[in-house]
């Protein structure tokens, strides 16, 4: 809608990031609602976490700013999104899912696919009732595919579109060789013995690998195993501590499948990958990041931490100085856009498809 507004690749960049922050600011806003906290408390909850994560020294490891739209971002919030769609409308989130997998990053492929079968599991029933509920929850999941190859065919033909539809099943590992290297059954195939810790060093102490480069610090290192592994065992602790009567079927479900990704990524992402490249583990980062967030929550309605002064005052601050950074952060690049390179604004007569998540600008 920007492009056919007037606007090109640049406002469209700045649009994008502005619709990451609003849509991560009202999944956190529905959650501290969802467990009874005011309105004040849940929009200040909402953006000290959101604060947290975009802003040194807790910055998530490879943030590089909302205005490079790297897609493993919009992907994790949508996920985020279905997660807190759920409950009360199961097809809606199989849609968001639909759209992290097709058109964010094929990477949350598997992330959706668990969702949705935790969805139709937990749903009370005989398995007939889970089946019926699986199969329509799928056609949600598939919706965004279909529209946007539609949407393709009829704006730049029907060769395109089909060569975006091989581009999406190559991305899956299916029957592609340009992506073989980073499939993980063809590195599995590689290293012999799959839990070899020796292997694990190796790696680790790889010159040539990202995780050895001096730009990446024992902070960002740490951070990304404390997302990563400690999601997953603090996502343990949660379930193993909540009261029988809290227990909810999806929400132990999706924890469950969650933290079986996480770890997945985390075992592709340290003892497969061939580069180690850090932007390739941001699933397993944003994801355990969502984990985090989640069960924090849960530990302080357990002992009301927003009802004591300093913790709500120094909220207070915290938000107070994320919204201030915000505004002055977005009026800087407004006001600067008409000074950004020519190269940089592309008007979408310009468009040449590459995938359903990337597009470059036709060169005259």
């Amino acid at each position: 809608s920007v492009f056919f507004l007037g606007g090109d690749l640049l406002y469209s960049r700045v649009t994008v990031a502005k619709l990451d922050t609003l849509i991560t600011l009202f999944i956190g806003f529905s959650l501290f609602r969802r467990w009874f906290f005011g309105l004040l408390q849940s929009i200040l909850g909402a953006s000290i976490f959101w604060g947290l994560s975009v802003t040194t020294p807790f910055a998530l490891p490879y943030w590089h700013g909302f205005i490079y739209n790297l897609g493993e971002l919009p992907g994790a919030i949508l996920v985020g999104l279905g997660l807190v769609a759920c409950a009360r409308r199961p097809h809606l989130a199989a849609f968001y899912w639909g759209l992290a997998a097709w058109h964010t990053k094929p990477s949350y492929f598997p992330v959706a696919v668990l969702l949705i079968l935790a969805s139709a599991s937990s749903i009370p029933g005989v398995l007939h009732d889970k089946a019926r509920r699986l199969a329509t929850l799928t056609a949600m999941f598939v919706l965004p595919l279909a529209m946007w190859l539609m949407f393709a065919a009829t704006r730049f033909g029907i060769a395109d579109a089909a060569n975006q539809f091989r581009s999406i099943v190559g991305f899956l590992g299916v029957q592609s060789s340009s992506h073989q290297s980073f499939m993980p059954l063809n590195q599995l195939s590689k290293i012999g013995n799959p839990l070899s810790f020796s292997h694990l060093i190796s790696r680790l102490n790889d010159p040539h690998l990202e995780w050895s480069m001096s730009y990446i610090s024992f902070g960002t290192k740490l951070k990304a195993v404390a997302l990563s592994l400690g999601s997953v065992g603090i996502t343990l602790a949660g379930l193993a501590s909540q009261r029988p009567a809290d227990r909810r079927a999806f929400t132990t479900l999706a924890s469950g499948a969650l933290s079986v990704m996480v770890l997945a990524y985390t075992y592709w992402w340290f003892m497969l990958h061939p580069t180690m490249w850090m932007r390739h583990f941001q699933p397993a980062i944003y994801i355990g990041f969502g984990l985090w967030v989640f069960w924090l929550l849960q530990i302080s309605l357990r002992f009301s931490l927003f009802d004591r002064p300093l913790f709500r005052w120094g909220a207070i601050a915290f938000a107070t100085t994320f919204v201030v950074w915000q505004a002055y952060f977005s009026w800087g690049i407004s006001t600067r856009i008409s000074d950004f390179p020519t190269e940089r604004r592309c008007p979408i007569d310009s468009f040449v498809l590459v995938n359903t998540v990337e597009m470059t600008c036709k060169k005259d």
